[in-house]
Order: C-alpha cells, then sequence, then structure tokens
C-alpha cells in the first residue's frame, strides 16, 4: 500500500506536472522484483503522475509486451520503459540493444534504474539516445526523486503549438550518439 502524502513530504519545485492527457501515458517497468514494481507505482503518485503503470519481469516479456505477443497482444504501446539490467530470461542489457537497435522502438526513452554500478552498464545506457541510467535507491524520497526527474526528462508536458515534428525532419534517429561507442 502507498504511503499517505502526508508522511512524505514533498518540495522539491512541487509535483511533477502531468499534462492534460497524462490518463494516456504508459509506463512499462521490466523487473523481477516485485517490490520494485510498487515502490515504483507508489512513488509515480506521489509525483502526481496518474498514466498507467504496466509491468514485465524480464527480458522476454518486455519483448513480446513491445511486439504484442501472445498475452500482451493489446496492450498499450508505452512512452517510457524502467529498466532493470539483472533479470531472468533475457536481462536488461540485451533488451536495451533490441530495443535500441529496433526502429519500432528506438524512439520510446529507457530509463535504466538497476542496482547495477557496472561501468559497461552505464556506457551500454549513455550510447544511446534517449537513455538515462540511475541506481536504485535506498530511501523512497530518493525514489521520489529520481522518478520526477525521470518524468521531467522523458515524459514533459507538450507545448500545445509546437509542432510534432521539426519541419523537414521526418525520420526517427536511433543511430548511438556521436562519440559514445562501446569500448570492449
Amino acid at each position: 500500500m502507498c504511503r499517505p502524502k502526508d508522511e512524505i513530504p514533498y518540495n522539491r519545485g512541487g509535483p511533477f506536472k502531468v499534462n492534460p492527457n497524462s490518463r494516456d501515458r504508459v509506463i512499462l517497468m521490466a523487473d523481477d522484483d516485485l517490490d520494485y514494481h510498487l515502490i515504483l507505482k507508489c512513488a509515480l503518485s506521489e509525483v502526481g503522475f496518474s498514466g498507467m503503470l504496466q509491468s514485465v519481469s524480464n527480458g522476454v516479456e518486455l519483448m513480446d509486451y513491445l511486439h504484442h505477443r501472445g498475452k500482451y497482444k493489446c496492450a498499450p504501446d508505452p512512452d517510457l520503459i524502467v529498466l532493470d539490467m539483472n533479470m531472468p530470461k533475457k536481462d536488461g542489457r540485451s533488451a536495451l540493444q533490441e530495443i535500441k537497435g529496433d526502429t519500432s522502438f528506438c524512439h520510446i526513452p529507457v530509463a535504466v534504474l538497476t542496482t547495477s554500478t557496472r561501468e559497461e552498464d552505464i556506457k551500454a545506457c549513455n550510447r544511446f539516445r534517449k537513455c538515462t541510467y540511475a541506481a536504485k535507491p535506498a530511501t523512497f524520497k530518493e525514489w521520489i526523486s529520481i522518478i520526477d526527474g525521470m518524468l521531467r526528462e522523458h515524459l514533459p508536458s507538450p507545448c500545445p503549438t509546437a509542432p510534432l515534428l521539426d519541419e523537414g525532419i521526418d525520420y526517427i534517429d536511433c543511430r548511438p550518439l556521436p562519440g559514445a561507442e562501446l569500448h570492449q
């Protein structure tokens, strides 16, 4: 159960301001530890996110969800993926490579939220566009801060007068960021 709002003061510039269509926003969490799904749900509620949180427990389920296979046939497309690196069946590293290497999914922002602090994992995330990395926090207050930052970066409220695409651009750039190649 989520904590009542009065138990966790939240003053860091106010809660995340969701756009009027926030109920249409979908966050997909891929993590094998169900406790983290509950913590994320509570943190999202705390920062004012009123969209949908979907959950999968490994990289195979994540890819099935994205491809609308099996029980995920009618699943809504995610606006943000929260990804753990250490999962069974297919880990987050493999899933991240597959997501960012597929033009159908590479536009989806990925927030890696994991216990791993391996430099290779951080570099793997940093080489892609729309990918951020954070270590799982120890306190709920830190969770709120991280989730708030992820939402502000990856799901900002759209400007109602801004065009969806810059003029003359009709593609999604899925290439790794310049100079961000992985060195083995």
